[in-house]
């Protein structure tokens, strides 16, 4: 899968960027890379919220829904092509615990390009290991 995508307001993580290429590794895959559409050089790995399951899909707000071009209909639940991805973080600290920053979200509409970066302050990292 591969869009082309438009954040309107820039993404952040990418320089500013309102231009970037959206690419999920494979199917089967839970990450994607987003680049810099303008460079071309700067990427940012992002893993697929949906793969935590359905508890762990974020509300979206009315602005943020118009956005990415929905309608607040929409604060329900998500259609499934709007892409839910997360930065993926490694705690300096622990780096073991690395996850699924849930606090930098990216929702990419992929029926219209729409991009949109969000935070969700106070929400977790996901480790990709199961705490042992």
């Amino acid at each position: 899968m591969e869009h082309n995508v438009t954040f309107s307001s820039g993404m952040e993580a990418l320089g500013g960027a309102c231009a970037c290429r959206l690419l999920r590794l494979s199917p089967e895959s839970s990450a994607f890379i987003l680049q810099n559409a303008e460079n071309g050089s700067e990427r940012l790995l992002l893993g697929d919220v949906r793969r935590l399951g359905p508890e762990a899909l974020p509300v979206l707000s009315t602005e943020e829904l118009a956005a990415l071009g929905l309608p607040d209909a929409m604060l329900e639940s998500l259609p499934e092509d709007v892409a839910v991805l997360c930065r993926m973080r490694i705690p300096r600290e622990k780096p073991q615990d690395a996850g699924f920053d849930l606090g930098r979200l990216v929702f990419v509409n992929t029926r219209n390009g729409m991009a949109l970066e969000a935070e969700r302050p106070g929400a977790p990292l996901i480790p990709l290991a199961p705490s042992r």
